[in-house]
Parts: C-alpha cells; structure tokens; sequence
C-alpha cells in the first residue's frame, strides 16, 4: 500500500515562509520610512549663522561641519571645489546656505 503525499503541509509550510517574507519586508519598509522622515526633519530644523568672506568652497565645508552635525563627501578632484565664494547667513537651514 502506498501512502499519498500530503500537500497541505507543503502549501502551508510554503504559506508561512511567504508570510514571513512579506512581514521582513514591510518591516524594512517602515524602518526605512521612519529613518529617512527623521534625518529630514533635522536637516531641516537646523539653522545656524555663517560669514565667510574669500574662501573656497571646500573650506566652506569645512566650516559648516565644524559649526554642525552635516558631514560632507565630495571628490577632491572636482573642479568646483577651488572656487573662492563670499556669504552671509544669519539663522538659515542648510540647504537655503548651500543654495
């Protein structure tokens, strides 16, 4: 006599491995989600002061890491950067400074 396999169990063992899958990845989701609503709110909620007279864009950089949390990553090779600028911010968010 031979037995029959019993495909309930492959089909429910299948089921939880891809609700499993599917929680993993909304997991991800709203993580990432929370993440990114939170590094956007203190960039912009962030403001500080600048005076910066005849320097370059890269000590300008400089300058805005010392005085904040930015961080700023940039090739060194990238011609922009020897550029001799002039600005004054006053209690400004950091993306109307960089603009």
């Amino acid at each position: 006599m031979e037995k029959k396999p019993n495909h309930e169990i492959f089909y429910l063992f299948g089921q939880k491995n891809k609700n499993l899958l599917i929680m993993k990845l909304l997991i991800s989701f709203i993580l990432f989600s929370v993440l990114n609503v939170s590094g956007s709110i203190f960039s912009q909620s962030t403001t500080f002061d600048l005076a910066v007279s005849g320097k370059t864009v890269k000590e300008v950089f400089r300058d805005i890491e010392l005085q904040s949390q930015f961080r700023f990553l940039y090739n060194d090779d990238f011609d922009g950067l020897n550029r001799i600028v002039s600005l004054n911010a006053n209690n400004q968010r950091i993306d109307e400074v960089l603009s």
